[in-house]
């Protein structure tokens, strides 16, 4: 099977049927090496297999979460290792037969479980998991009640243990930096991109572009593969998480990479264009063309009136001989809003003479970085005057006279 990087980035689309691990017994070929080498562990299978290792009979672990968050990725690779030991049921949303329905099917489960020596692990939407806490059979009132527990924030006893993929955010602030960080974001992109003769898609690019194979597609490519551009994204998906509450899965956040790369623009427009991808459609909303400033506007204005811009032609050409810009970039089918865009994503590196670094400080997170100062003072605070002080001015100025407003 000779594959090109664009077939090897197909196991990222939430189309893909990699994007669902199912248990089969088809030999391995290119695409599932291509996945497997993405696979990035999280904190929340890391508790779960310290549990797993020493779980007593009787026991009933759930591993909660929505759809999408890699509840099967992480249950199918915990039962190739404990399926003599544990029994598994991936899946509490499906049933046994056509004309048997999820609680019908938990509540069989659980007759199982009953007379079955191992333990039981069960993967569950949590939404599924309160219905069966609702509807499941009385016989079964032990579990129906422990479900009640967990999701009332009360302890569920010793025979019952609950995981929950909302307790292991993937984006969060760092307390020493107040910085958005989300280490599982951060790792995928840099293993998608790792300069190693072990990683497929690196492989794949680098023949690609011996054979001048898709030239847009290795530009985004190398694109996403520098440090600054990652941040850049990362910080926007907090963004998306913390002003727009939208919650992001790990199948979210492979089809969100799939549609940067794959997408039919450059990188840049890709990720604040629009597309059927909701976090992208989300990301609209920070768009740095959007931005008025006085630098900006006046780049904006001499670039629609094809004015000569010192120092612009130099910067895209560096760019195009490093593979990171593709011809129209800069032209007028780029756009200035394209350019922007590109600079804001760069602003944090050093690439030939600097052109887009005098925009850098246009590009201030200020609202963000706001915000993670009241956050680290409240994370913080232990009720003495020197954590009390700093936050006066905050609910002085800012909270109650939001408040005052309403």
């Amino acid at each position: 099977m000779d594959l090109t990087l664009r077939d090897a980035l197909s196991v990222l689309s939430k189309a893909s049927p990699f994007s669902v691990k199912t248990l089969s017994g088809k030999p391995r070929d290119l695409l599932d090496e291509a996945k497997e080498w993405l696979y990035i562990e999280q904190d929340i299978e890391r508790d779960f297999r310290k549990i797993l290792s020493s779980l007593a009979r009787g026991t009933v672990v759930f591993l909660c979460g929505s759809s999408g968050d890699g509840k099967s990725e992480i249950l199918a690779r915990c039962q190739e290792q404990y399926r003599d030991k544990i029994r598994f049921h991936l899946d509490g949303t499906h049933s046994f037969s056509p004309h048997q329905s999820a609680i019908d099917t938990l509540d069989q489960l659980f007759d199982a479980s009953q007379s079955d020596d191992r333990p039981l692990v069960v993967g569950i939407n949590i939404g599924m998991l309160a219905n069966y806490g609702k509807e499941g059979a009385l016989r079964h009132f032990p579990v129906k009640e422990a479900i009640e527990k967990f999701l009332d924030g009360e302890s569920a006893g010793k025979a019952y243990h609950f995981f929950d993929f909302e307790n292991y955010p993937k984006f969060q602030f760092c307390a020493d930096t107040t910085s958005s960080h989300s280490r599982f974001a951060k790792q995928i992109l840099q293993r998608l991109a790792e300069p190693s003769d072990k990683n497929p898609f690196y492989v794949l690019s680098l023949k690609d572009e011996s054979e001048r194979r898709d030239p847009a597609l290795l530009a985004n490519y190398k694109l996403l593969a520098l440090d600054c551009v990652q941040d850049a994204i990362i910080t926007n998906l907090f963004k998306v998480r913390l002003i727009k509450d939208q919650f992001i899965t790990a199948r979210a956040l492979l089809d969100f990479i799939h549609q940067l790369l794959l997408g039919n623009r450059y990188l840049p427009d890709n990720l604040f264009g629009t597309s059927d991808n909701e976090l992208i459609q989300r990301m609209g909303d920070f768009d740095p063309a959007n931005l008025h400033t006085r630098a900006i506007d006046q780049f904006v204005l001499r670039h629609g009136l094809e004015l000569p811009i010192l120092g612009l032609s130099s910067f895209m050409q560096h760019l195009q001989e490093k593979g990171l810009a593709i011809e129209s970039v800069g032209s007028d089918d780029g756009g200035a809003a394209t350019l922007i865009r590109l600079f804001y994503l760069l602003r944090c590196n050093s690439i030939g003479n600097n052109f887009h670094h005098q925009f850098r400080s246009d590009f201030d997170e200020v609202l963000l970085d706001e915000f993670a100062k009241v956050w680290l003072l409240h994370n913080e605070y232990d009720g003495s005057g020197e954590t009390k002080l700093p936050l006066r001015p905050f609910y002085g100025n800012e909270l109650i006279g939001a408040v005052g407003t309403r």
